[in-house]
């Protein structure tokens, strides 16, 4: 993978995080690249893990979403959108080998000393893990659900 460019300044950022050769965990990253579509285009990183790197370009953005696939549980498990605040960290995100969790990569960026940005985090249901870039069935199935909280998150004006 190549060095991201730089981010224009007030710039919106979408990181999608996960491993797009591991079925399902990919579905970050297929949603986050979903967003270059949209007018303006938001910056977009890919990346197999929230790490302490990223709190650098955190200083630049007005606002980040962090786009993920969580183990699904229950008998008809929904995409989630929610906000992030430093204080949570270890609380809600992405956990399993992540790194950082998506809260945690905020607090480090205020600890930095550089501006925080507010937050969201958008969850996808994920269900089956194997080698390979298929999605699942089931994961696609959600995916309208997913883009449609993308697409009402990037339409939306900073608070």
């Amino acid at each position: 993978m190549s060095a991201p460019a730089a981010l224009a300044a007030g710039a919106d950022l979408v990181i999608g995080v996960g491993n797009p050769l591991r079925g399902d965990d990919g579905a970050g990253w297929w949603l986050a690249r979903r967003a270059r579509r949209h007018r303006p285009a938001p910056a977009v990183r890919l990346v197999r893990q929230v790490t302490p790197e990223l709190a650098l370009e955190l200083a630049e953005v007005r606002r980040v979403l962090f786009v993920d696939a969580w183990c699904a549980e229950g008998p008809d498990p929904a995409p989630l959108l929610r906000p992030l605040r430093p204080e949570q960290s270890g609380e809600v995100g992405v956990g399993g080998g992540h790194g950082l969790d998506p809260a945690g990569l905020l607090a480090l960026a205020g600890l930095l000393g550089g501006a925080t940005p507010p937050g969201w985090l958008l969850l996808v249901p994920a269900f089956a893990f194997p080698h390979g870039t298929d999605l699942s069935d089931d994961l696609r199935a959600r995916l309208p659900a997913a883009g449609r909280l993308l697409e009402d998150w990037l339409a939306k004006k900073p608070a």
